[in-house]
């Protein structure tokens, strides 16, 4: 199988008010819309309206090192301090990376697959 490119992350969150969540994250999911490399950036809420998760994915490492460089993270995220915590995140394909908590939270690194169905 060929090596893969792109990462995939996925985060869960915890948050108090699902409103101002939803604003956070349609900003968010809105400036990375914009980042070239971002192949995917949906927010979900779970059923009870108290939990969310992020599925993010980028066409490389440098994809997601330019969304962690730019306004989600510059301009967003600090408007919105204490709106959400982020209590685990699962990074795939994420070989070569620096290893270390992403968000202060617990993170399992993934490295490639060893089968999938794409390449």
């Amino acid at each position: 199988m060929a090596k893969r490119s792109w990462v995939t992350v996925i985060i869960f969150w915890s948050f108090e008010d699902r409103e101002q969540f939803e604003t956070m994250a349609t900003e968010m999911a809105a400036a990375s819309r914009a980042e070239p490399g971002t192949l995917m950036y949906d927010w979900y809420v779970n059923e009870d309206g108290t939990s969310g998760v992020l599925f993010e994915q980028y066409a490389s490492q440098k994809a997601l090192g330019d969304h962690v460089a730019g306004p989600v993270f510059t301009e967003i995220a600090p408007r919105y301090r204490g709106v959400a915590r982020a209590q685990k995140v699962e990074m795939f394909g994420a070989d070569g990376m620096e290893r270390a908590d992403v968000l202060k939270a617990t993170t399992t690194w993934w490295g490639e697959p060893v089968a999938a169905v794409t390449d």
